[in-house]
């Protein structure tokens, strides 16, 4: 037997081997953005438009009233079969007001419309279960899960909603349902 040239060895190790320059480039841009992204004392004028959109919505006392005034104005949209406005209305306002399952639900129920049931899902799927709109927001994801065939998706969706809401006991009617 013969063995290969160290060379040939040698040369197979670099190509296997990540670039050790390029590691230390990688570690050291890691870390460059680590440092930008927590500093506190960063000036707010170095933040991105939505960032100061979202901080001046939640600054202000009239924030019900705006977010109430234009959620009609997207749910006008959405009943007039306007989807694309709609749709950017409440992309728009979910990122203005992060928290609101009802911006949320809705935008869950107009991508439906559009016919982008995985998006409507993910969008559903986010709406605390413990608000008002929770209940609506897992109706239509078990029953969009269950018309893409995820049957066994949407039975642990009502089942791990019962968990959180035992009353209501259709849903376990239907887990049982999509379960057999």
């Amino acid at each position: 037997r013969s063995r290969p040239p160290c060379n040939r060895l040698a040369s197979e190790r670099f190509l296997s081997m990540p670039s050790t320059r390029h590691f230390r480039r990688l570690v050291l841009l890691t870390i460059a953005l680590f440092i930008v992204g927590c500093n506190d004392d960063a000036d707010t004028t170095s933040e991105s438009p939505a960032t100061n959109l979202q901080a001046s919505a939640s600054d202000t006392p009239d924030t019900k009233n705006v977010l109430g005034i234009e959620l009609a104005e997207a749910q006008r949209l959405a009943e007039s079969k306007e989807f694309e406005a709609a749709a950017a209305s409440l992309y728009a306002l979910m990122i203005r007001f992060p928290e609101s399952d009802e911006a949320k639900l809705l935008t869950a129920k107009v991508e439906s419309a559009r016919g982008n049931l995985e998006t409507s899902i993910e969008i559903a799927e986010s709406v605390a279960l413990k608000t008002r709109y929770g209940t609506d927001a897992v109706e239509l994801r078990y029953r969009l899960l269950e018309k893409i065939g995820r049957h066994q998706d949407a039975a642990e969706t009502l089942l791990a909603a019962l968990e959180v809401k035992p009353e209501v006991t259709r849903w376990r009617r239907e887990a049982w349902r999509l379960l057999n």
